[in-house]
C-alpha cells in the first residue's frame, strides 16, 4: 500500500497528465470541478468546483519539457506492482 507522500505524488503525476493532454488540444483554461471528474471524484463534490478555473500557461511547457528529462529512480516505489 503506497504512503500518504507517495501517493500525492502519484496524484501529481496524474493531474500533470491530464493537463498535458488538454494543453497538447490547445485547452489552456481548466474548470477545476471537470479535473476533479477526470480523477474520480464523485460528481456532487466536484460540482462545488465548477467555477474555480486554473490556466495553463507558457511556463506549462517548460514543466513539461524538465519533467521528460528528468532522472529516472533507480528503485521503484513500495507497494508498486509491475505487470
Amino acid at each position: 500500500m503506497l504512503g500518504d507522500l507517495e501517493l500525492e505524488v502519484h496524484v501529481q503525476d496524474l493531474l500533470i497528465d491530464i493537463c498535458e493532454v488538454l494543453h497538447r488540444h490547445g485547452i489552456m483554461v481548466i474548470s477545476v470541478g471537470a479535473l476533479m471528474r477526470l480523477m474520480g471524484v464523485n460528481d456532487r463534490r466536484a460540482a462545488q468546483h465548477d467555477d474555480e478555473f486554473i490556466t495553463i500557461d507558457e511556463h506549462f511547457s517548460e514543466l513539461l519539457r524538465e519533467r521528460k528529462t528528468a532522472p529516472v529512480p533507480e528503485s521503484r516505489p513500495s507497494g508498486t506492482t509491475l505487470h
